[in-house]
């Protein structure tokens, strides 16, 4: 007994160290990543003129929303399941969901261009070309899945460090040296940069996976176990789809309704709101093969107390990075455009959003790697509907500023929902909310 209980010891010291080393690395990659995403985007915004700004930002957000409808899921998914299999015994249904996750994001990129390409014959906007957002859209989807195959194997610095740091030096960089070649930039050509120069650095990230696999799986023949994936998977998806437009469509929305200029400042002021969710997004990333697996082996207390770790960190610095925000918003705005800072309280709404994510903790991870991911995408769905409606009936009214209200509103109540959920169903609370008010119900 004194064996098995030293065993258990070592594991959960080991599972701590893990989370604090991982985690470490992963806010380092991310803070800078966010430092060099602005930089990215300032440079296109000196580079752009305003109304070409504005279709490159709407072309952005619009290629992050087709990626997730073009993923599948699976960028989410390979986390839950490669842990998953591995815990069970079953290296041969690990690899099988590898392959899944393979078939399937070739499926969706060639999906997405085929849309884009059909998007521009029927002229649906002419200012716009959907064929070179659906470049950059299925670039995203491979990118999105190779970093989360790389994040389930524990690779955390190859799955994070290609897209969060590299690929935000080089695409303004190359955009840079297109300009001093004596070339006019435009939206279009923007978007192109980004897609190819971040095609180059997956290929390298693929690279690591197969190595990956040779070192931790090897002569196993791959099991695809396409019927037991697909009943968690289509809510996964729906989850990521939702997720994803609850992101970044507001800056679609605003694009077809307002002008070029207002677009690009509400995009601003979108981008320079994210940075407080950095903590949020590093934390669940490393954290998400964690909780399936401590879930799968019904180690509910474990899991609390992981999620507790978890939200008064990221709760304290996202705290911190709002008061920041007070007093510095209006000079971060003018880096982009001098005109920007007329989205101050735009920018202030939608940092008070990202603060309530920040307070209830990792629950968008903890549902998606537990048993909701059902109830999270129905959920998600309909409060998305709700803000989606919200926005295009007040945004002509009362412009930009309608949209980050709706945005603030969908935050919060998604929030509370998936709260009682959590702690309803399987007895874990992961906002600040369980300090005071621990739940007492186990799985």
């Amino acid at each position: 007994m004194e064996i098995e209980n030293d065993k258990v010891g070592r594991l959960q010291s080991l599972l701590r160290h893990r989370l604090f080393s991982s985690g470490l690395i992963s806010l380092l990659i991310k803070v800078s990543g966010a430092g060099l995403s602005y930089l990215m985007f300032v440079a296109f915004a000196h580079i752009l003129n305003a109304e070409n700004y504005g279709v490159f930002a709407f072309s952005f957000n619009l290629a992050v929303v087709v990626s997730a409808f073009a993923g599948f899921g699976y960028s989410t998914a390979i986390m839950r399941y490669w842990p998953q299999y591995l815990a069970q015994g079953r290296p041969e249904y690990a690899i099988g969901a590898l392959k899944m996750g393979m078939q399937l994001t070739i499926l969706g990129s060639c999906f997405a261009l085929v849309i884009g390409l059909l998007a521009n014959h029927f002229r649906i906007a002419t200012d716009r070309n959907y064929f070179v957002v659906a470049i950059l859209a299925s670039t995203f989807c491979i990118g999105d899945f190779a970093a989360a195959v790389l994040r389930a194997q524990n690779s955390v610095v190859a799955s994070m460090l290609p897209r969060d740091v590299l690929w935000r030096i080089l695409a303004p960089l190359c955009a840079i040296t297109v300009v001093w070649g004596g070339y006019t930039l435009d939206s279009r050509l923007a978007v192109y940069i980004c897609s190819v120069v971040l095609m180059a650095l997956l290929a390298f990230q693929i690279l690591i996976i197969k190595s990956n696999i040779i070192k931790s799986v090897t002569h196993v023949a791959a099991v695809s176990d396409w019927a037991g994936t697909r009943k968690s998977l289509i809510p996964l998806w729906g989850a990521g789809i939702v997720f994803a437009m609850i992101q970044q469509m507001d800056v679609v929305v605003v694009g077809f309704l307002v002008n070029g200029g207002e677009t690009g400042a509400y995009f601003a002021a979108q981008k320079t709101a994210a940075l407080l969710s950095l903590v949020l997004i590093a934390g669940g990333l490393v954290s998400a093969p964690m909780m399936a697996s401590l879930y799968e082996k019904k180690q509910i207390d474990e899991l609390q107390k992981l999620c507790r770790q978890m939200v008064i960190a990221i709760a304290s610095v996202t705290l911190l990075g709002f008061v920041f925000l007070i007093f510095a918003g209006n000079t971060l705005l003018s880096i982009f455009n001098d005109s920007f800072t007329s989205a101050y309280s735009i920018l202030l709404i939608l940092a008070f959003g990202s603060m309530i994510d920040a307070v209830s903790g990792p629950t968008a991870y903890l549902m998606q790697m537990t048993s909701l991911e059902s109830i999270y995408a129905r959920m998600l769905a309909l409060i998305y509907a709700l803000v989606f409606a919200l926005q295009f009936i007040f945004i002509p009214h009362y412009g930009v500023i309608a949209a980050a209200l709706s945005n603030a509103v969908g935050v919060i109540i998604w929030n509370c929902v998936s709260i009682y959920f959590l702690r309803k169903r399987i007895g874990v609370d992961p906002s600040l909310f369980g300090l005071f008010f621990p739940t007492k119900v186990r799985v």
